[in-house]
């Protein structure tokens, strides 16, 4: 299940028209990292690709990168994220003659926008973050019910291979680091060739079973996001382990995005942070819900500039019925996610 527009038909083909270009061999340019789509400032849905930061006519001139980078932060505090999308995603034609001959061959609408972006990346790290998944920082995600038994989602390229145990870290009063068992992976799918399963390309996800108590909290089922009822540049808060509680918006439904190491990432929601950036590695897994408390998915990979705060500009939210449907394949039965219980 994802996003297909009911009201512009002709939108929704051109942006699975051009995804199968960026995942068909021959076909496919490496410098392009994403296809998705965006609302433009009159309010109509269009197609939108990732393309990388090089690429930016404005790349190698600092005086005008340093103006841009007003409004994300890194200078100054910057205006509204809300109002700023036409400054973040800019029109096919303003792109330069190097994107439009890149391009050429894909047959790409002049209503079109563009985000210069570095390579996406995983928000994985070193050890440090209150989850670990091995000597990896992880976040657990949502709580799932399947059958009689409650589980953990995360993302499932924190997994290297089975047995992976999920551990949780603190310190105490004295100073002394407290080492807690959370529980062990049953299964993941990391989107990565050649780690990603048959049949299931595209999805980051692994799944918890937690040991002891570690379930509790609500037993109330959570209100899942429909794609495309989801508001243009609605407000979401991403509960991360190094990142907790940070806002972002809404700003596009990307069909699929690659990292430089091959993954692909399919069916995600991007988000744009506010001053001092969205995520930063450790988030991977972290909750993202709407204002309101309705489920959007788990952060899966960061997008745009890095700030000084360590954060990057935009993050990856991989859909929340994408998770569902690699639950409920991997145990043979309906799951239902929990309402997750977070405090803003």
């Amino acid at each position: 299940m994802w996003w297909r527009s009911q009201t512009d038909p002709e939108t929704a083909n051109t942006v699975f028209r051009l995804a199968d270009y960026f995942q068909t061999p021959g076909q496919t340019i490496p410098d392009v990292h994403g296809v998705g789509s965006t609302v433009d400032e009159e309010g109509r849905r269009v197609p939108l690709l990732v393309l990388d930061e090089a690429l930016d006519p404005d790349y190698l001139n600092i005086e005008k990168r340093l103006l841009k980078w007003r409004w994300r932060g890194l200078i100054f505090a910057g205006g509204d994220p809300k109002n700023e999308r036409s400054r973040l995603f800019v029109p096919l034609h303003r792109a330069g003659p190097q994107v439009e001959r890149l391009l050429e061959n894909w047959n790409v609408p002049r209503n079109t926008r563009i985000f210069f972006s570095a390579p996406p990346e995983p928000l994985d790290a070193g050890p440090g973050a209150r989850i670990w998944a091995e000597r990896r920082d992880a976040t657990l995600g949502f709580r799932v019910r399947v059958g009689n038994r409650t589980v953990f989602s995360t993302a499932g390229h924190l997994v290297r291979a089975l047995p992976c145990t999920i551990v949780k870290h603190s310190r105490s009063l004295l100073g002394e680091d407290r080492i807690e068992g959370i529980g062990s992976v049953k299964f993941w799918n990391d989107p990565k060739p050649p780690l990603a399963l048959a049949g299931i390309g595209g999805v980051d996800v692994a799944i918890v079973e937690p040991d002891g108590n570690h379930t509790n909290g609500p037993d109330s089922e959570a209100i899942l996001a429909n794609p495309p009822d989801v508001p243009d540049q609605a407000s979401v808060i991403l509960f991360g382990a190094k990142s907790p509680n940070r806002r972002g918006w809404i700003d596009g439904a990307l069909q699929a995005t690659r990292a430089l190491d091959g993954r692909i990432w399919k069916n995600c929601w991007s988000v744009v942070g506010g001053h001092g950036g969205f995520a930063k590695r450790g988030d991977s897994g972290g909750p993202v819900v709407i204002d309101g408390g309705v489920v959007l998915g788990h952060l899966v990979c960061a997008l745009g500039m890095k700030f000084w705060t360590g954060r990057f500009q935009c993050g990856l939210v991989q859909d929340i019925h994408s998770i569902v449907d690699y639950v409920e394949s991997k145990y043979g039965t309906s799951s239902t996610i929990l309402q997750p219980g977070l405090k803003v």
